[in-house]
This record gives C-alpha cells, structure tokens and sequence, in this order.
C-alpha cells in the first residue's frame, strides 16, 4: 500500500499518481488539470450525422466571406502568408488589385465589427493612426480597385448597422473614408486560415478545425500570430496587451464556419494578468 496521501499532492504543480494519473496546477491562476491514463484511448466518433448535407466541390472555395474567391468582402487585408520557392513568407499590405496574385495559407484582415473599437482609442486617448499607416491607406486608396473596395466594405459595415441605402448615399466619400480609418489603424485583427473545408470533404459537416492542420502548419499559425501581434503593439503606445482567442463555430460567436483567430488590442491587463503577475513578481521562477 502507498504512504502517499492526498494532502501531500495538494500544493504540488506537476504530479504523477502511482496509476498513471498526472496532476497538474497553473501556478499563477491555480486552474487544475487530472489527466487519468489511457485517456487519450477514448475512440471519437468521425461518423458524418443524418443532417449533413452534400457540399458543391470547387477548386477554388467560395462558401463563406472569408474563403479565396471573396477575398474583397473582407477589409482591406494587412498581410498574407504564402509559399514562394519553397518557403513560407509574409507579405505586407496587398494592394485589392493584387489580392488575387497569390494564394495565401494565411491572412490577417481587420475585424469589420470591432470589440474595442478605433473611435474607442481616438475618443478616450486622442490616438492617431502612426504615419506608416496613414502612408498605408493612402497607398491602398491610389487605386480605383483600392478605394472601390473601402467604399463597398464601408457600405456593407453601414448596412449591417441598419442603415437604409437612401442614409448609405448621403453620406460624402470623404466621410466613408475616414470612417475607414478602423481598417488601417484599428487594433482588433483576424488571422484566417485557407480553407473552409478540410481535404476531400464531401459534406458541409466536415469542416477544416484546427485539428485538421499539420504540425508545420499550426506552426506557421502561431508565427502569423506573433507576427501579427507585434504590429499590433508597435502601432499603438496605448496597448498593454492583445488577447487572442479562437471562437469556432457559430455557438461559440463565429460569424462564419471558417477556420480564424481574433485579435483584440486592449488597454489594461484585467485580473487575471495582474494575477499572473503578481504572483512572478513573488517567484520569478
């Protein structure tokens, strides 16, 4: 018999039970987690259910907004990861004439219905948009494409805020491109992946999750991610931290079934974070 007891496992952060059972604490939020042995053995059931439906099978997809063909419904894009020559590599504020140019594994585009919104920032800290992203919007409105573009995402924005098309007209271009400032100054991104579908679907039920993606490429995911975050932060002295989250599916939030992440610019740390801190400014290991 084992001189073990419960209580001696109480405050331990990693643990493992003679049977296998590994314990484990977040030291900062004290979130516990029991993984019990062959859990992982658990047969999940891939059995495609009786309401699924058959998809239309495209080379190209074309199901939901942010799927390839539609890369113009989303707002103006930020950047996009692509393979060239056997590499992964980001590309940087793509022009709408040349969005069709390339394939992109991922792209990061402004949220069009922000969180935490620009005005948030422009209101309560008198921001202003750094001069790389005003040289970038203007850059992006060089164009007819560039600025046909911004006036349809504007419209579209206005529409889903009930606006009727005769209150949509009356409203001066040089107002819908400031109101388009969010799409280029703006601190809530999503990163969204390629496919809507995963490999050889054949019903609306099979999805791409991120359970479909390959180590390599969550891996590229997660450096988009960064990526991302970092231009985030260096955009705005007023960011104390970005939270990134994945809400998949609509239960969870999602507009649309399609594989994404969202990043959100926010002002403060919260509770948790000040949490997590205090606790590393006690241990600092």
């Amino acid at each position: 018999m084992s001189s073990h007891t419960s209580h001696q496992f109480t405050h331990a952060y990693y643990h493992e039970m003679p049977d296998g059972t590994i314990k484990q604490i977040n030291p900062f939020t004290g979130t516990a987690v029991w993984t019990p042995p062959g859990r992982g053995d658990k047969p999940i059931s891939n059995v495609i259910p009786a309401s699924a439906k058959k998809i239309d099978v495209t080379k190209r997809e074309d199901y939901c907004n942010f799927c390839s063909v539609r890369y113009l419904n989303t707002p103006p894009e930020k950047a996009r990861m692509i393979e060239k020559k056997g590499k992964h590599v980001i590309l940087k504020d793509v022009k709408a004439e040349e969005l069709h140019d390339t394939d992109a594994e991922f792209r990061r585009v402004p949220n069009l219905f922000e969180i935490v919104t620009y005005d948030y920032w422009t209101t309560n800290y008198d921001f202003g948009m750094t001069p790389e992203n005003v040289q970038r919007k203007a850059d992006y409105l060089s164009s007819a494409e560039g600025i046909r573009h911004v006036i349809d995402i504007v419209d579209l924005k206005l529409r889903a805020a009930n606006y009727t098309d005769q209150q949509i007209k009356s409203i001066s271009l040089e107002e819908k491109l400031k109101m388009s400032n969010a799409f280029f100054g703006g601190g809530h991104e999503l990163i969204v992946a390629q496919h809507h579908y995963r490999s050889k679907a054949e019903y609306d039920s099979e999805l791409c999750s991120s359970g479909e993606l390959t180590p390599d490429e969550h891996y590229r995911y997660f450096m988009f991610t960064i990526d991302a975050i970092e231009d985030i932060v260096k955009a705005n002295r007023y960011v104390r931290y970005v939270s990134v989250f994945q809400n998949w599916l609509s239960n969870a939030g999602a507009s649309f079934d399609h594989l994404h992440k969202q990043l959100v610019a926010i002002d403060e740390w919260g509770v948790a974070i000040e949490r997590e801190i205090h606790h590393f400014r006690i241990n600092q290991n």
